[in-house]
């Protein structure tokens, strides 16, 4: 049977379905070409009067898979049938152009001849969305992975379930360490219960959060965070992401800024304070010549009491400056607002003219919020600054309100000064922006920008309102601690008796004779050093010495070389370190030195010195 009869035997065959299925269908017999429909010309840009019948089929197969086609044809021909895989494949057609076609065969009988009947689908479309898909996917991973800022999937439960590099080397984790693991175990235990309301707030009111945060790191420390947080939805199923940069850096600046302004407000705060610290020596030189002057005993304890009330006024004084002017980044803390802005204020009431008055308006015990305290009186010490200039020479009044407000705490610091002018209102939290006049000098304009990035970072908000001729109004919002715990007051022991030798050791005489005379007065044994190298010496000399109260800023030889002495000797002694100034972090001496067992802050009073004692 010849070509032109096994076409017609093909179009009897199938004539119900050839004309009206939308595919390409073509039949060959012996590799040759013996029917092609409408559509499988259309598929094959072929032209209508071209031919087609009579040729062979690898003309429109890619020669890379001519063999593999020619298997299936002699497999069928073998087993009597083909198998029902498909085939997807890349054809060039008539035309140059590149398509993709899915055939299906099968293998039927025609007057005893087998022929293979083909079925083709143009792919085409399909299979270039899916490369653009891919290639799309490629793109994303290598974006992904390759990101500066770190980058977390979460599932709702909180399951971590892709990260990449950079999470990986911000928290020091393998990223197979992280996929699975439950995201609580780097959120500080602080910011659990905010993380858990942020998410309910995404999957209710489709927020997306931005805020500065911590994670802690495979090594138990924290990093510094700004992240932004929103809801993704990844093959049907909602999931967080969440975008996370380390500002460790930025922190630092932070710093240097902060203790910048620290020293402008030292500056503008000196007269006061030299006046304050002139007017309490007086009070205590006046109770002093009282207590030589007279004989009676009763007046002696009443100069002597008085003397001792002056000095703790003196000693809070100096110890609310050096926690305001300390430069050490300290940690995060339970802060209580009542009890700060409290404090502030008795550091600057004296420094501000008489004819200003300041209110502190509350109707709570405590408002406590997280946050570092040094920071936050500087917050507070710049706005008061700010509301005194404003006032100017001819007086007036501050009020500062504190107000309880749903999940914040709301102050508002206002002053009936002389006004911002709207056209500038706007810039005021911009850096070096300033209106500030001192003489022929200018502020720094740093103000405000620490003030507004110390509440940013706090996770809280800052605003102004006020006009020009009118009052302006500072307003805060800082939020709650979840968990409010009031702190709990030890009561000091009465004293008893101490046991044992003490070395004491102090560059300054006059502090040398008074611990000498306190300790004796408590029961212990007392040597002297004025230096490292002297005590070392009465270290040597002395095998009876049990514990040393040892100063750390000294001539010759200072406290940490006496340590460092200490830690190369098998001697078995411990250490109290004395000082005056607060920048040590006690708990990464302890780490260093075992051997410290406290520190004990000057002036201290005998009660407080047996117990730092007592408790060693």
């Amino acid at each position: 049977m010849n070509i032109e009869e096994l076409e017609i035997e093909i179009k009897e065959k199938f004539k119900e379905i050839i004309d009206v299925i939308p595919l390409g269908i073509f039949a060959y017999q012996d590799k040759k070409i013996i029917y092609a429909n409408n559509n499988i010309r259309k598929i094959l840009e072929i032209e209508e009067d071209a031919r087609v019948i009579g040729r062979d089929i690898f003309d429109f197969i890619p020669a890379k898979i001519h063999k593999m086609v020619s298997h299936y044809i002699e497999e069928g021909l073998k087993l009597g049938h083909v198998r029902g895989d498909s085939v997807i494949y890349e054809t060039i057609t008539e035309k140059g152009h590149t398509k993709w076609l899915e055939i299906k065969a099968t293998l039927t009988d025609i007057k005893g001849l087998p022929i293979f009947l083909d079925f083709a689908i143009d792919r085409t479309v399909e299979v270039n969305t899916q490369k653009i898909l891919r290639e799309r996917e490629r793109r994303f991973d290598k974006l992904f992975d390759n990101a500066h800022d770190a980058i977390f999937f979460e599932k709702l439960d909180g399951t971590i379930t892709n990260v990449n590099k950079s999470a990986c080397q911000m928290l020091g984790y393998t990223k197979k360490e992280l996929i699975g693991m439950d995201v609580k175990k780097i959120i500080p235990p602080e910011f659990s219960e905010k993380q858990k309301n942020i998410i309910i707030d995404l999957l209710h009111k489709k927020k997306s959060y931005v805020m500065e945060t911590e994670n802690i790191k495979k090594d138990g420390t924290r990093v510094p965070i700004e992240m932004s947080v929103s809801s993704v939805e990844i093959n049907g199923n909602e999931e967080i992401i969440i975008i996370a940069r380390d500002i460790t850096r930025r922190k630092k600046l932070e710093e240097q800024l902060i203790q910048s302004q620290k020293m402008e407000s030292m500056g503008l705060l000196a007269g006061g304070l030299a006046h304050d610290f002139n007017n309490l020596l007086s009070a205590i030189f006046g109770n002093i010549d009282l207590y030589r002057f007279t004989s009676n005993p009763k007046k002696k304890e009443k100069y002597v009491e008085k003397i001792e009330e002056i000095a703790n006024r003196e000693k809070k004084l100096v110890g609310e400056i050096l926690l305001f002017a300390k430069k050490r980044d300290y940690k995060k803390e339970t802060l209580d607002l009542v009890h700060l802005i409290s404090i502030t204020l008795d550091m600057i009431l004296q420094t501000f003219p008489k004819n200003i008055y300041i209110t502190f308006t509350h109707s709570m015990k405590n408002a406590y919020v997280y946050g570092r305290e040094s920071y936050l009186t500087q917050v507070f010490l710049n706005l008061l600054i700010n509301a005194k200039e404003a006032i100017g020479d001819e007086g007036g009044n501050i009020d500062i309100i504190l107000e309880n407000r749903d999940k914040n705490y709301k102050i508002d610091i206002i002053d009936n000064g002389k006004g911002i002018d709207e056209t500038i209102l706007s810039n005021i939290f911009d850096p070096f922006f300033t209106t500030k006049k001192r003489g022929n000098k200018k502020g720094t304009g740093l103000g405000l920008t620490v003030v507004y990035g110390i509440i940013k970072s706090m996770g809280g908000e800052i605003s102004v309102q006020s006009k020009n001729g009118e009052k302006t109004i500072f307003t805060l919002l800082l939020p709650k601690l979840e968990k409010q715990i009031e702190p709990q007051t030890k009561e000091i022991k009465k004293l008893g008796k101490g046991e044992g030798k003490v070395l004491f050791v102090d560059d300054e005489e006059f502090i040398r004779e008074i611990g000498e005379h306190l300790l004796k007065e408590i029961g212990y044994s007392v040597i002297t050093a004025i230096n490292g190298k002297d005590a070392i010496q009465k270290i040597e000399k002395n095998k009876d010495i049990n514990i040393i109260i040892l100063d750390m800023i000294m001539p010759e030889m200072d406290g940490r070389e006496v340590l460092n002495w200490l830690k190369s000797t098998s001697k078995k002694l411990s250490v109290l370190i004395s000082t005056g100034y607060t920048n040590f972090d006690i708990e990464k001496l302890k780490k260093e030195y075992s051997f410290i067992k406290g520190i004990i802050f000057k002036p201290y009073k005998i009660e407080e010195l047996f117990k730092a004692l007592n408790n060693i």
